[in-house]
């Protein structure tokens, strides 16, 4: 186990634990995303500094929204969670999507560069979905890139999804970035992304 990454539950009390996807979308909507992201990094920092104190050291990674990345003040709201938790910002990773940097990819780059500062990890989520990642992989302080599950699951059938797979992994080791594959959820996955590093 290398790792945990934290994703939100809503725990309704007649409908139990609903997942991000219905409603993460809401929170964007009517501005309490900041709010929710926050408060699941600072849950998770608290449980997993407590397991590096029985002498586990694993990453955690983050989701961030697009929300944070036009305001700097993400940047103490961070610091301050990585200080009251005692949790150790080498071990975390903030992940984000292109969409993020769509708005103002000059205020994002800045405040990445900031949180990558604190000591912070950047990581590009669902690498190959979007529509300028080439140029976003040159201008922006990435250190993993995550390939999106729509190819990783489609590496065990007939097409062109191997080369891109195989491609996205060249690219990134040769910029010095970690690449983590999304989606694998079944054994037959393993031997092809092995095979490819």
């Amino acid at each position: 186990l290398a790792g945990f990454e934290a994703l939100a539950r809503w725990r309704h009390p007649e409908r139990g634990l609903v997942p991000p996807s219905e409603f993460i979308d809401l929170g964007e909507k009517c501005g309490l995303i900041r709010r929710i992201d926050l408060a699941v990094i600072a849950g998770a920092c608290r449980l997993l500094r407590e397991a590096a104190t029985q002498g586990a050291t694993p990453f955690l990674s983050v989701n961030l929204s697009a929300h944070h990345f036009v305001d700097f003040r993400v940047i103490d709201k961070l610091a301050k969670i990585l200080g009251d938790s005692g949790f150790d910002p080498a071990h975390l990773k903030v992940e984000l999507t292109e969409t993020a940097l769509v708005h103002d990819p000059r205020k994002a780059r800045e405040v990445l560069t900031q949180i990558r500062n604190l000591g912070i990890k950047i990581a590009l989520d669902d690498f190959g979905t979007g529509y300028s990642s080439l140029s976003y992989l040159h201008s922006f302080p990435f250190d993993v890139l995550k390939i999106d599950q729509s190819f990783v699951r489609q590496l065990g059938s007939p097409g062109r999804t191997h080369a891109i797979v195989e491609t996205i992994i060249t690219l990134a080791n040769r910029m010095g970035m970690v690449v983590v594959a999304e989606g694998i959820e079944t054994s037959d996955l393993i031997p092809p992304l092995r095979d490819l590093g």
